[in-house]
């Protein structure tokens, strides 16, 4: 089976909504509005439109919009909106909506460490619910009850509205909040919920009791337009189910017996009488089960994106176009999750009875449809498109015939359960909102977003050529009114005219100027149309004791490491202060990485006895390799497909035996490989997320993955985790700690108890990934703003230290502990080198490295390497050694024998040549790397003082010469004799065979220190 994971977006996703289409859960509008109908749909129009709608301040920017049961009261991001006043409340620093009452008269809220309160609308007073942020929360039908879920609370809880009082506790929450973790029956009969072990549950309203558990391993369910039945999802991604909520029996199963696939959205029909399922990787396809006869029908489709699904009242047909309306947001944590995605260029209409597609519907004007649903007792189909043209059609539905009846410009289309209301974007600012015109609901004064056609236009006090120019507008501008003659437009922020003609301005959406109101002039200033400035906190500097000094002022008091030491293999000898002069360049391992972040999300390992580096697949490779840093020989380890390396898993083990991996862009089946074996063995079906969620333990018996730890010897589960996240374990295997965006867990590594967990961190501060001290007594994680430091024992945290911005991020690789856990070393973009004390954070050293890029301590802490230049510090006596050859690199690690110092050679994954350049002391078993021969093909060329066509030019060359370097692009050779850089093209140099990722990398601008071996 195939995860959908990839499928859905990429850089928000951490959970995945499959979409079930059971179709909506309608309700009267109130008296004012007008349900949008066949006799009606002429006369949608424009009433307002809602700007600045989204908290661009979340990192996963949620498009979310929650509409009251009878369409009366809409919630954005964090503003709610009156539909029938117009008024409009603004949450911004007190939380965000999570969920509105059938009436729309109150907004549950929550966010930002505010606690979780009750809102009413219409005067804006708040009662308390509870001091915790609540994740999600549902009404009951009748607004009496509100059911929340909290992992500050680490529950889900269901509360009584008036008074507020607590019923009940039912369980601990879901870790990812998606729109399904909770759900009431249309009827108010059930609440429905998923627990932290993936169990659906019901609950019984009117006996305030559990009803009845339905299944384990849930990955999400939808309920049935009759309410009457659940549909879930396992997570295998294979098995769907049917359950009737009444008599608690199962329906029915379908399960996918092909592989490389997965379910990707299912429906069942209104008469319970077809389950339809739809498939997606390599076996895509669309299936109808007949639940009767159990009998399954493949449906054969032109296309094969896109699959939502809508049977049409009658269960006669089946609608196939485009993605779902279903959408979750975790703004706490910074996920999100979309359902049901894809997008169709066409409409098919399948008959249910024969399978067969009998009729077929195309949008006009090259639209694609990325959403549907039906409404109106099914007989309009609207479909939109959000990709290019931003457009919404409304279909006519007589039996399986489509007519196109309207068009309205606008994406993503969302529709208020009452029917009365469409929701649609106009851009990442601005929602448009369509209904029917009329005495209680009339075209209000709106804004629509433009932009100015000439680089800049002239603004006027009044609507006319002759009236004086107030100022210029130019680039985006927000267009408030048409004048009376619609020959100029008002532009509240310029507070003044501009020409309206499309020479001049073009409104979002090629909308025509007359779709804005007319605009009295005499009327401008009464409006206060100035946007809400959002207040962004200054980011704190690190904190520094003292100016930063040179590198040769350090000297760092160093004990014992607390790992004990590893011997080297024979023939090999560890790096120490002693040596530190005759450390030279031994081998450069081509086509190879240690990188430990970026792209691939790919993680490496050395053995702990130092003798081999496993590297995972780069460039074109399929296979990751097993380096024997002795001999410099390659073994290939398993077959991988790198076609979507983005979203696979390998980690190797530290004893060098085993690799774990994902063979393929889905995810699916996690395999593991042993080196002595040969082959792999499937160990489950399951989702990654990334490389973090995966780790072997440090004695290399077990493995951790998402939701469990695993025999590695065996290949079966040990125990099952409550919590998911980036997997780290301590250095004596002891613990295991889980890091989620936002706080890690600690578990005893052997039973799987949790021991402690750690505070939860300001929103949108996200921990990216974390470490323990090699004594685990303390616990670093890395964050988007800095470093958070806790204690390794209870989780308290001890102390922060934070970056400039956020483009100047941590880097785990260049924050490191020193192996007698005493000191954290980290150093920031601009290559400034700061020590402190690892418990209380109080500052030892800042250091100026002269543009130092990577760090590492040798295993028994006597040096610290730094990159590049390459330098090697004696820490107890302050003594600066430059290693001779200037190689660059900015990723630094010693194995952990201190054999080998290993530089990635790579600045760039996506545009350099990688490599790994191996340094240490030269031995009979590993002399140290020769020069390469290569000829000058022409008469002579230019020898350059660095890798530039403007740097100057040194020299000039013929002949045969000696090749020392490359740069990390792979375009310039660096020579020996005479020492500079020349053009590795075919023209100007034969290289002989030599691939250009078997020269080290030197740095492009050596230093003074820097020396020509020859010399």
């Amino acid at each position: 089976m195939l995860c959908p994971s990839l499928r859905n977006a990429f850089l928000c996703t951490v959970s995945v909504v499959a979409v079930c289409a059971m179709g909506p859960v309608h309700a009267d509008p109130p008296p004012e509005s007008q349900p949008v109908t066949l006799e009606t749909v002429h006369q949608l129009a424009l009433l307002t439109t809602i700007e600045d709608y989204r908290d661009t301040s979340d990192f996963c920017t949620c498009d979310v919009r929650l509409f009251s049961t009878n369409g009366r009261t809409l919630a954005t991001d964090w503003k709610v909106h009156d539909l029938m006043t117009g008024m409009t409340l603004d949450l911004r620093g007190r939380g965000y909506p999570l969920a509105i009452n059938p009436d729309g008269t109150q907004v549950l809220v929550s966010g930002d460490h505010s606690g979780t309160r009750l809102l009413d609308v219409q005067t804006g007073r708040e009662q308390t619910l509870m001091p915790d942020d609540a994740d999600d929360g549902v009404f009951s039908p009748d607004g009496s009850l509100v059911a929340t879920t909290s992992r500050d609370a680490d529950a889900i809880q269901v509360w009584r509205v008036a008074g507020p009082e607590l019923l009940t506790t039912l369980g601990r929450s879901r870790l990812y909040v998606t729109t399904d973790n909770l759900a009431f029956t249309a009827d108010g009969r059930y609440l429905l919920w998923v627990d932290r072990k993936d169990s659906l549950s019901v609950w019984n309203v009117a006996k305030q009791a559990p009803e009845w558990q339905v299944a384990r391993n849930i990955w999400d369910y939808h309920l049935s337009a009759d309410q009457r039945t659940v549909v879930l999802q396992k997570q295998d991604f294979g098995t769907v189910e049917a359950w009737d909520l009444d008599s608690h029996k199962l329906l029915t199963r379908m399960e996918d017996t092909q592989e490389f696939s997965g379910v990707d959205t299912y429906a069942l029909s209104p008469d319970r009488q077809t389950l339809v399922v739809s498939y997606y990787g390599s076996n895509q396809r669309l299936e109808l089960w007949d639940i009767a006869s159990q009998v399954k029908t493949p449906v054969e489709l032109d296309e094969r994106y896109g699959f939502n699904l809508l049977f049409t009242p009658d269960s006669r047909f089946l609608m196939v176009a485009g993605g779902s309306q279903d959408q979750g947001c975790d703004r706490e944590s910074g996920s999100c999750s979309g359902g049901g995605s894809g997008w169709t260029e066409t409409i098919q209409i399948v008959d249910v009875g024969t399978a067969q597609v009998i009729d077929r519907a195309v949008p006009a004007d090259g639209h694609s449809i990325s959403h549907s649903l039906l409404m109106a007792g099914g007989t309009l189909l609207v479909t939109s498109d959000s990709y290019g043209h931003a457009a919404i059609d409304l279909w006519q539905v007589e039996g399986s015939t489509l007519t196109r009846v309207q068009q309205l410009p606008g994406g993503d289309v969302q529709i208020s359960p009452d029917g009365s209301t469409f929701l649609a974007t106009i851009d990442n600012d601005f929602l448009a909102v369509y209904g029917i015109p009329s005495a209680a609901r009339p075209v209000q004064q709106y804004v629509l977003p433009g932009k100015i056609i000439p680089s800049s236009v002239s603004v006027r006090a009044e609507p006319n050529g002759d009236a004086a120019v107030v100022g210029t507008a130019s680039g985006a501008v927000r267009v408030l009114g048409l004048s009376p003659a619609g020959d100029y437009v008002y532009l509240p922020d310029a507070e003044g005219w501009i020409r309206s003609d499309p020479l001049y301005l073009q409104l979002a959406l090629d909308m025509p100027v007359t779709a804005l109101q007319i605009l009295d002039p005499a009327a401008v200033v009464a409006l206060a149309m100035e946007p809400t400035d959002v207040p962004v906190p200054t980011p704190t500097q690190v904190p520094t004791a003292v100016p930063a000094v040179a590198l040769d002022q350090l000297q760092l008091p160093i004990g014992e490491p607390v790992l004990p030491p590893v011997m080297p293999p024979d023939g090999l000898q560890p790096i120490t202060p002693e040596q530190v002069e005759a450390v030279t360049l031994l081998a450069v391992l081509p086509a190879t990485t240690i990188r430990n972040q970026g792209f691939p999300l790919l993680v490496p390992s050395v053995s702990l006895d130092g003798s081999h580096l496993i590297s995972p697949p780069i460039q074109d490779q399929h296979t990751p390799f097993v380096w024997d840093l002795r001999t410099f020989e390659a073994q290939p380890g398993p077959e991988i497909d790198t076609s979507y390396a983005y979203g696979m898993a390998v980690v190797a083990s530290p004893d060098g035996q085993h690799i774990v991996f994902t063979p393929d862009e889905y995810e699916v089946p996690l395999k593991l490989w042993s080196s002595e074996r040969g082959w792999s063995m499937n160990l489950f079906t399951f989702i990654t997320g990334s490389y973090s969620a995966l780790a072997f333990r440090p004695d290399g018996q077990d493995l951790a993955v998402p939701g469990g730890v695993f025999d590695v010897q065996t290949g079966r589960l040990r125990f099952t985790l409550d919590n998911v996240g980036a997997a780290v374990y301590s250095p004596d295997s002891a613990r295991l700690a889980l890091m989620s965006r936002e706080r890690g867990y600690f578990y005893d590594a052997s039973s799987g108890e949790l021991l402690a967990q750690t505070p939860r961190v300001e929103p949108h501060t996200d921990l990216v990934d974390g470490r323990f001290s090699p004594d685990h007594t303390t616990f670093l994680a890395t964050t988007y703003d800095g470093i958070q430091v806790y204690d390794g024992e209870t989780g308290t945290l001890r102390y922060t230290k934070t970056t400039g911005s956020y483009s100047e991020n941590w880097e785990i690789e260049q924050v490191i502990f020193s192996p007698d856990a005493t000191w954290i070393a980290a150093l920031d973009p601009q290559g400034i080198l700061q020590i402190w004390d690892a418990h209380d954070g109080t500052a030892e050293a800042v250091l100026d490295t002269d543009g130092g890029k990577g760090i590492a301590f040798s295993p028994d802490g006597q040096l610290l390497a730094i990159s590049h230049p390459l330098r090697l510090i004696e820490l107890r006596s302050g003594v600066v050694t430059p290693v001779s050859g200037d190689y660059g690199g900015s990723h630094l690690l010693f194995s952990p024998d201190g054999s080998s110092l290993l530089i990635e050679s790579a600045d760039r994954s996506y545009d350099d040549l990688q490599s790994v350049t191996v340094l240490g002391i030269p031995t009979a078993e590993r002399p140290a790397w020769e020069p390469l021969t290569a000829t000058v093909v022409a008469s002579a060329i230019n020898v350059r003082q660095r890798p530039e066509g403007e740097s100057d030019v040194i020299a000039t060359v013929s002949g045969e010469v000696l090749l020392i370097g490359r740069d990390s692009s792979g375009e310039a050779v660096y020579l020996e004799d005479p020492a500079g850089w020349v053009w590795a093209a075919p023209e100007y140099l034969d290289l002989k065979g030599i691939a250009l990722e078997t020269l080290p990398v030197r740095a492009a601008n050596g230093l003074p220190h820097d020396s020509n071996p020859t010399e």
